[in-house]
């Protein structure tokens, strides 16, 4: 896998980007953890971030995609359907920062799973 183990997942919104809480930091402490327990090889030496959204085909170069602050989370139908693939094929879908008793941030969450995953209980 080398250099191609981690993408973010971007949107726009607000003063900063939604996206950019706490990366590239997290990216590069998780891969740490990756390494540690995994036979993935992260190497994020340089590690400049990949900020890609969910229709993007690169996506299906990562093993691992990130997605955070979900709570205001509305991917696009075609963000669905390549989401859809991406996890059918094996993607792992990392999520970080919602919590069930923050304005809904985990029903939310979901919803929009649900959406991808229509046959699947999402608990």
């Amino acid at each position: 896998m080398g250099n191609r183990s981690f993408s973010r997942r971007g949107r726009g919104g607000g003063r900063e980007p939604p996206w950019s809480h706490d990366w590239p930091r997290a990216e590069v402490n998780f891969a740490k953890i990756v390494n540690a327990t995994t036979f993935i090889d992260n190497d994020m030496s340089g590690y400049a971030g990949r900020i890609l959204t969910l229709d993007d085909p690169e996506l299906f170069k990562y093993p691992i995609a990130t997605i955070i602050e979900v709570g205001y989370w509305r991917p696009s139908d075609s963000e669905v359907a390549n989401l859809r693939a991406y996890l059918l094929k094996g993607g792992f879908l990392n999520v970080d920062d919602t919590r069930e008793d923050r304005g809904g941030e985990f029903y939310n969450l979901q919803t929009q799973l649900r959406r991808a995953l229509p046959e699947y209980q999402i608990l």
